[in-house]
């Protein structure tokens, strides 16, 4: 081989090698910042929705990049518990609530809990206000009313209720075709309340609301899933009570549908507050007016009253002095009635006394007949001698 061929094989050789250590710098160089890159891509788009979420990748599901390592060093500061899917992290949060309401022993704090969840998870105010009246109306409550002899009352205000506590259009349906009857039976309206605000169903509720936001088997289609994982953002945003939860769920569904949600959330809350506000308004106005007629009714009442009072006053008066009235001629009844026993009592003894003269008096002039029927004989014996005398 001549020297010249010799030399260029000798550089080529340093050169591959060179080539090989330049490669090798450079992919110890990129390696550590491509697993930068990957990590914020995570922190952007967060964690794959089930083990067949692609994400940004193309051909393979992004949890097999995600090590258990690399699951453990995430969540280190986002409650310990790693997770690789958005789907196993629904789970967890379920069961944990589920575990939590059925916990409690006392029904009205399971409704109190219950409140808390189902009321973020309302898109507009109208879902807002309908979670608020089936959280807040018990059935059981409104049915001891009921046996207590409150029947109408109760069946009035379910027949407004319900209406207002559907959160479907098919629901508010039924619900105005319910109502409709004025003499519709009490024992309907309970059932239909007991349908749509117990206990169960306010969990059978948020259990929908998880069905809802989990992936769906099969569920392939790139726009399918971003909805889905805008589902699960504001799922899992509006469940979250403090800091650390939040920062859990940043990292869970990722920055971007965080902040998605999070913009969502205030638009949300801006049209509640106004209509809020405009409500206050519609009902301020509504109180004038209902205080401006009961002010005028009050001012009739009250003069009514005080004609009331010098009526009363009037019939006081005549009421004392007819009692005085009655007071007198009651003493002289008691007088007369006294006097009259007082005449009975002397006439009786009158009477008495009459009767015992009248019997004397009936004895001497009995005794007076005797005489004079004696004498009537003595009489006719005298008048007989005397007329033998005479013959001889």
């Amino acid at each position: 081989m001549p020297l010249f061929a010799k030399i260029m094989s000798f550089f080529c050789v340093l050169a591959a090698g060179a080539f090989l250590c330049l490669a090798s710098l450079d992919w110890l160089a990129r390696q550590p910042w491509a697993y930068e890159v990957w990590r914020a891509e995570f922190m952007v788009h967060g964690l794959p929705l089930d083990d067949r979420d692609t994400g940004w990748t193309v051909d393979w599901s992004q949890e097999q990049d995600l090590s258990d390592d690399t699951a453990n060093e995430m969540f280190e500061k986002a409650g310990k518990k790693a997770v690789k899917t958005q789907k196993k992290e629904i789970e967890n949060v379920r069961k944990n609530i589920e575990e939590g309401i059925d916990g409690l022993q006392d029904d009205t704090a399971k409704r109190q809990a219950l409140r808390g969840y189902l009321l973020p998870q309302a898109h507009t105010f109208e879902e807002r206000q309908a979670l608020a009246l089936r959280t807040d109306n018990d059935p059981e409550e409104i049915k001891k009313k009921m046996e207590m002899g409150d029947t109408d009352a109760q069946r009035t205000r379910l027949r407004a209720l319900l209406p207002a506590m559907a959160l479907t259009v098919k629901e508010r349906d039924d619900m105005n075709n319910l109502v409709k009857d004025k003499e519709v039976p009490a024992d309907k309206l309970l059932a239909a309340l007991n349908d749509l605000a117990s206990t169960a169903s306010l969990k059978k509720l948020l259990g929908s609301m998880f069905d809802d936001a989990m992936p769906k088997d099969g569920e392939q289609e790139q726009v399918a899933r971003q909805t889905r994982r805008a589902q699960v953002a504001h799922l899992l945003y509006n469940l979250s009570r403090d800091l650390a939860a939040h920062q859990r769920v940043m990292l869970v569904v990722g920055l971007r549908a965080y902040v998605n949600e999070a913009e969502s959330q205030a638009a949300a809350l801006r049209e509640i507050a106004q209509r809020t506000r405009l409500a206050m308004i519609h009902e301020r106005t509504v109180f004038e007016q209902d205080f401006a007629r009961q002010r005028q009714r009050l001012e009739g009442l009250a003069q009514d009253r005080e004609r009331k009072k010098i009526e009363l006053q009037e019939k006081e008066d005549l009421k004392m002095r007819n009692d005085a009235l009655v007071k007198g001629r009651r003493e002289e009844k008691d007088f007369w009635v006294k006097n009259v026993d007082n005449a009975k009592k002397e006439t009786e003894a009158s009477l008495n006394k009459q009767a015992e003269l009248e019997n004397q008096l009936f004895a001497v002039l009995k005794e007076l007949g005797d005489i004079k029927d004696r004498n009537e004989l003595l009489e006719g014996q005298i008048r007989a001698l005397t007329a033998r005398g005479g013959r001889r």
